[in-house]
């Protein structure tokens, strides 16, 4: 491809030249646009093969970085994880017991006996405000 860029890019020159010296016909001309789109075709697949090939390169060989961010994200895996739960009965590490434990314990927090204490405790906390203001 590199031979096809050099062979298009002396054509081009040399339209170039005859442009110069007022000589460059019409057709010379088109011949010279042709040249030219060809030229950015042959320029672009280049540089898409490039890419690929430094795609490829990184994917067979890594860089320094990759092993940093793989690290960061094992660390962050464990950070965000958890083997066991302190339950009722004690240190639990069975993950089904663990999984009926939080859920039992969100169904507490927002069932409809909490969500009414709740709803006192704002109002309660509402009309306190009120008072407060008033004096």
């Amino acid at each position: 491809m590199n031979y096809k860029k050099q062979k298009i890019i002396t054509e081009i020159s040399k339209l170039d030249i005859e442009d110069e010296y007022g000589n460059l016909s019409l057709a010379g001309r088109l011949e010279r646009n042709k040249l030219l789109a060809e030229l950015r075709l042959i320029v672009y697949q280049l540089e898409v093969l490039a890419k690929q090939k430094s795609r490829a390169k990184w994917m067979a060989e890594g860089d320094i970085n990759t092993r940093y961010f793989h690290q960061i994200n094992k660390w962050r895996r464990i950070k965000n994880s958890f083997r066991g739960l302190h339950m009722a009965h004690g240190w639990c590490e069975e993950p089904t017991i663990v999984k009926e434990g939080i859920c039992n314990q969100f169904k507490d927090k927002f069932s409809e006996k909490s969500s009414l204490l709740l709803s006192w405790t704002i109002l309660n906390s509402l009309e306190l405000m009120q008072v407060l203001m008033r004096n």
